[in-house]
């Protein structure tokens, strides 16, 4: 019985040895050197022909206001009356995306920029190669390729938000991120304007109210003390003086805080300081953007090694595997031989 055992260890299947590998590096030297190579070549030409390109960086703090609807916001509650709160629309991430918005894109897309000194004005429309078969199409596909040259960030820990601006001329890209900061001044400015007139016009009405409700109270109170001259002497006559004293008491404040609030909206609804702070004004870059080529050169190459070796294993494999088929075709023809007469051997394929 023992000499049915099987003696011959079994070797357990490996992956390909280094020759092995080496042979297929040579075979389809085509693909796995060839290919990451020609990426690397092609990649690093493209990367220098393309024209330099110059990046501006500004940054602003928004301030919060100091708006009095704050104050009204608990008065006009307690008359049914809602008002927004002071800090809607006010914080960091808001003005990052005023800043990448149609409205303020649309309006720097029709200024005129100078390329350099040199050279004369011209629209920033035409500049950005704007398509289209009328004004309105050339300057909507301008404010899309504006809006991809522009990079907006936010700090949440100190608020500031910092803009960059990237095109091919130095100085358009300075003047394209000081007209952001002009325009998001000149929206913010607008906006709180126009908040500060209608809480004039609200607190102006609910001002007219009050001095009524207290003209009211203080026509009651004179007319008890007319008809009740020795109150002090009743206690039911002193609690009716208490209250309507109370009542009169409270519209005067009510008046005296909206007569306040009336003045400051007043204010506000001519002021027009800035509520956006520069922290870094834009400048004309003197150099251009690094073009990272050999991280671009890098890259491609290893994209050209991704694609090449699995394309060289797969044409390995079917080498091997028309081989494997030639070798069973010959098998096949060799037991045919076998099968035929002798006379008719000469006839088939050898």
């Amino acid at each position: 019985m023992r000499g049915d055992v099987a003696t011959s260890d079994a070797t357990p299947a490996t992956g390909p040895s280094l020759l092995e590998t080496a042979a297929i590096v040579l075979r389809w030297r085509r693909y796995t050197l060839g290919l990451p190579v020609a990426a690397a070549v092609v990649a690093g030409a493209v990367a220098l022909v393309l024209p330099r390109q110059y990046t501006v960086e500004t940054a602003f703090l928004p301030q919060r206001s100091q708006s009095s609807l704050g104050r009204l916001a608990g008065l006009a509650a307690q008359f049914g009356v809602a008002v927004p709160g002071q800090n809607a629309g006010e914080s960091p991430e808001f003005y990052a995306d005023l800043v990448a918005s149609r409205e303020i894109l649309s309006r720097i897309v029709t200024d005129s920029f100078a390329v350099s000194p040199s050279h004369s004005r011209m629209a920033l429309v035409d500049l950005l190669n704007g398509s289209g078969d009328s004004a309105a199409a050339r300057e909507q596909d301008a404010v899309k390729r504006l809006g991809r040259r522009i990079a907006v960030s936010t700090d949440p820990k100190t608020g500031v938000v910092t803009v960059r601006v990237t095109t091919r001329w130095p100085a358009v890209s300075a003047g394209i991120a000081a007209s952001l900061l002009a325009e998001v001044n000149r929206f913010d400015l607008q906006v709180r304007q126009t908040q500060a007139s209608a809480e004039r016009a609200f607190v102006e009405d609910r001002l007219k109210a009050a001095k009524d409700e207290l003209r009211a109270a203080e026509d009651r109170s004179a007319a008890f003390l007319v008809t009740n001259r020795e109150f002090r002497n009743a206690p039911t006559l002193q609690f009716q003086y208490d209250r309507l004293s109370r009542e009169v008491s409270a519209q005067q404040q009510v008046v005296t805080t909206l007569q306040q609030d009336y003045e400051q909206a007043r204010i506000d609804e001519v002021r027009n300081t800035p509520r956006v702070t520069p922290i870094e004004q834009p400048i004309v870059p003197a150099r251009p953007d690094s073009r990272h080529l050999l991280l671009v050169v890098t890259l491609a190459a290893l994209v050209g090694v991704v694609i090449g070796w699995p394309a060289a294993l797969i044409l390995e494999h079917l080498r091997r595997a028309r081989q494997w088929q030639r070798g069973d075709v010959e098998v096949m023809l060799g037991e045919l031989r076998e099968a035929v007469p002798a006379r008719w051997r000469e006839l088939l394929p050898k």
